[in-house]
């Protein structure tokens, strides 16, 4: 049956029946009016927390969302919903909160030298790593230097952290610092600590400084939320694209098994519905191939025109995720079809401007 076109805004108080289900449905109706309604077109699957694979995120004010407006647009529930987008056997739990410094992520028991921050219980290192999770990510961007702390016990503290999380075999991603409006002297402390955590973490390091920062290690206009120390949309929007670009999920989910009936290895040809959806200039298409072939992504307007080619190569078997960029189209309803010399699959994305 039609269904009649939801408004745009946010709705709150679902409740998620506690069940696992593959054989899941959605149907949303009218309050008062349940002829008109509408259910999913395919079935999914829901999980019970205890179930689900888990990235914990450590933190103060940026990784808790502060500057960014609506939450929807921090970095971490960006990549939380991206995460969601490509399994959702998996949890994004963020325990950041603002003003914390690399003291008040330490773990249970650490004494803390005098004048210094205790460990925050249910927030801390220690709590992370009781979920078991499959990678931790941590973003202290600048409350260390802020409350005058050196960058030798900033890197200790680091260094504490990452050694107990490798002795339970646990990943950790270390943000470095971000540009904030401070003195002379602290945004040379801020540049000190950028370079000797790069220096000291290598691989497992998150850039949160490049393109953010001018060259004195303020806050690029662009990206200062108003109050010279908290970064506005653009600026989470960056950040987001680093974290997808350090492929944590990729390189800890990915190869894992998440539970006895769903490892994540690619066993059939699917084009998963994109996200944001109805999205407002930029999208992200995700699709899976179970074997190598050479592959078409093709955007269609709804009268059938070609508008865009997101892909067109050959393809080894494997997970992607592609970017359209629909800004220089009109608003309206867009086909997305995946094919490939056998098969093919199909999404409808609304476009909003």
């Amino acid at each position: 049956m039609p269904a009649a076109a939801a408004g745009i805004g946010i709705y709150t108080n679902w409740k998620i029946p506690e069940i696992n289900s593959n054989l899941c449905l959605m149907k949303i109706s009218k309050h008062d009016d349940p002829a008109v309604y509408d259910i999913s077109d395919t079935t999914f699957k829901i999980v019970s927390d205890l179930n689900k694979t888990k990235i914990v995120i450590l933190g103060s004010s940026t990784a808790y969302g502060t500057g960014a407006n609506p939450s929807d647009s921090a970095w971490v529930n960006l990549y939380r919903n991206n995460v969601f987008q490509k399994n959702t056997n998996v949890q994004v739990i963020n325990l950041a909160f603002g003003g914390y410094s690399t003291y008040d992520i330490m773990p249970a028991g650490f004494a803390p030298p005098a004048g210094r921050p205790s460990p925050k219980a249910g927030k801390n290192i220690t709590t992370a790593l009781a979920y078991e999770p499959k990678a931790v990510i941590i973003n202290l961007p600048s409350n260390d230097v802020n409350l005058g702390f050196s960058i030798n016990e900033q890197l200790a503290n680091y260094w504490t952290i990452m050694d107990l999380a490798d002795a339970s075999e646990i990943p950790v991603w270390i943000s470095t610092t971000q540009p904030r409006n401070f003195s002379d002297a602290q945004r040379l402390l801020q540049i000190e600590m950028r370079d000797s955590t790069i220096f000291g973490f290598g691989d497992a390091v998150l850039d949160f400084w490049t393109g953010l920062a001018n060259d004195d290690g303020t806050i690029n206009i662009a990206f200062n939320s108003g109050d010279g120390i908290h970064l506005n949309n653009a600026g989470h929007n960056l950040l987001y694209h680093r974290v997808l670009s350090a492929g944590i999920y990729e390189k800890t989910i990915l190869p894992t098994e998440v539970n006895d009936e769903y490892i994540f290895t690619p066993t059939s040809f699917e084009l998963l519905q994109n996200f944001p959806n109805p999205f407002n200039s930029q999208t992200n298409i995700n699709f899976s191939l179970s074997e190598a072939s050479h592959i078409n992504l093709i955007i269609y307007n709804s009268l059938g025109q070609k508008v865009a080619t997101p892909t067109d190569a050959y393809l080894v078997k494997g997970i992607y995720q592609i970017t359209w960029d629909a800004s220089n189209c009109a608003s309206g309803l867009y086909i997305a079809i995946l094919s490939s010399p056998t098969e093919f699959k199909s999404q409808k994305m609304m476009f909003l401007k």
